[in-house]
């Protein structure tokens, strides 16, 4: 009994640590940088979980030019990238024309 429960676990095992990639979520920004994003990762859906390595990719994120930073974690068989926040510098309000604009447009 033992002799034939032993290959099955091993291969049960072997199936959860190469499990499918089933979902990547990329959060904090607008849908053309979450698409950039998404290209830049080094794997992509239906890749094995083994294959994330969430260093290697949030520096894939960074090296777009796009980003001043993120962090990506592998939870179960989802990959999400956080906060990937946008290297734009923000809008300041010292052009008048502007500050009246953002005033009525808020």
């Amino acid at each position: 009994m033992q002799k034939r429960l032993l290959p099955v676990l091993l291969l049960v095992l072997f199936m959860a640590m190469a499990a499918p990639i089933q979902k990547v979520e990329v959060t904090g920004a607008g849908p053309v940088l979450i698409a950039l994003a998404r290209i830049a990762l080094p794997f992509s859906v239906g890749d094995p979980t083994d294959t994330v390595n969430p260093k290697t990719a949030r520096q894939a994120v960074l090296d777009t030019g796009f980003f001043k930073n993120a962090t990506v974690s592998l939870s179960g068989e989802s990959v999400v990238v956080k906060n990937p926040l946008p290297s734009i510098k923000p809008i300041s309000g010292t052009n008048p024309l502007l500050a009246r604009t953002l005033k009525t447009a808020c």
